[in-house]
């Protein structure tokens, strides 16, 4: 896909050289802590062209850049963990909320577990990114990774605005002798006062 040359490839790029010299760094500080990486790396990344290649880090420090912000980039960390309770507690740890939560299980009763005991904005059990994908599923943050979601139909009414249009003939019959009227005033006087 990539070709010989991925920098010279149709590969996407960073949206800003600074963006993508943010990028390399976080690649960087892995690689110098001792990560493996098992995919890209630095090497053969080029800020100034935006070009970051692909990363896979395997086990970076959980104190690192890269697992304490949001990457924005084709970096990925991957964890291993020698337990549920490990994981559990790993992703309770690390500051806000997932915008994407991606479990490995060969258990239905181990993920649901997990997607119990941890909010995501999103879960996907043995995969990534595939649910992003699909127009027919809302893609969204969760409190610290963002609100709202959009994708197909979610799109409309996450950008639409509802507005309350109301109606009332101009006849006697729809006046209830001015009671109506009387009471919504008394009703928004009692709101306004609490």
């Amino acid at each position: 896909m990539y070709s010989s040359s991925p920098e010279k490839s149709d590969m996407s790029r960073i949206v800003s050289p600074a963006h993508a010299e943010r990028l390399l760094k976080i690649i960087q500080e892995t690689e110098m802590a001792g990560s493996k990486i098992l995919l890209g790396g630095s090497a053969s990344c080029n800020p100034s062209a935006r070009f970051i290649t692909p990363t896979i880090v395997l086990n970076p420090p959980l104190t690192s850049t890269l697992m304490k912000e949001e990457i924005f980039g084709p970096v990925l960390p991957i964890i291993t963990v020698k337990s549920e309770k490990e994981a559990v507690d790993i992703i309770k740890d690390m500051p806000g909320t997932p915008l994407a939560l991606y479990v490995f299980t060969t258990s239905s009763a181990v993920f649901e577990r997990i997607i119990f005991q941890c909010p995501s904005a999103a879960a996907v059990r043995n995969d990534v990114i595939v649910h992003f994908a699909s127009s027919y599923l809302p893609t969204g943050g969760l409190g610290t990774s963002g609100w709202g979601s959009y994708h197909g139909k979610f799109s409309f009414e996450a950008f639409s605005h509802k507005r309350v249009v109301n109606f009332k003939p101009c006849h006697q019959l729809f006046e209830y002798g001015g009671i109506r009227y009387v009471e919504s005033v008394r009703l928004v006087e009692i709101l306004v006062s609490v």
